[in-house]
C-alpha cells in the first residue's frame, strides 16, 4: 500500500504512540461468540502494529478506505472458512482448549 496516499481519519494509539501509515492491512473475523471483525494495521512482515474492532468486515473495510483511499480494490479474500481456521488453531501445539469446558481461549 506504499503507493496509496495516507489520509488520517480518526486516531489509533498504540500505548502513547499515534500509529499512522502502515504498509499492510488485514481484516480477520473473530472466531469467538460475537463474530466481530478486526482491522489489523501491520508492518511489511505482517506483524500487527495495532488493531481496530469493527462490527463487520464491511465496516472494517469502510474504515480502511477512509484512511487509505483506493484500498477497496486491493482486498484479497483468502477463502478460508471458519471451520478450517478452527482446525488450524486446534492443530497448533500452543493453542490448547480448557480441560474443564473444552472452550478455546477466545470463546469465553
Amino acid at each position: 500500500m506504499d503507493d496509496i496516499a495516507y489520509r488520517q481519519w480518526g486516531r489509533l494509539y498504540v500505548g502513547d504512540t499515534l500509529l499512522e501509515h502502515v504498509p499492510c492491512l488485514a481484516i480477520c473475523i473473530n472466531l469467538g461468540a460475537d463474530n466481530s471483525a478486526m482491522l489489523f494495521h501491520c508492518d511489511s512482515d505482517w506483524n500487527v502494529r495495532g488493531a481496530i474492532l469493527s462490527a463487520t468486515v464491511d465496516e472494517g473495510k469502510d474504515r480502511a478506505e477512509k484512511n487509505y483511499p483506493g484500498v477497496a480494490s486491493r482486498w484479497i479474500d483468502t477463502n478460508t472458512s471458519a471451520e478450517a481456521a478452527l482446525e488450524y488453531f486446534d492443530a497448533q501445539p500452543h493453542c490448547a482448549k480448557c480441560s474443564f469446558c473444552g472452550k478455546r481461549p477466545f470463546e469465553y
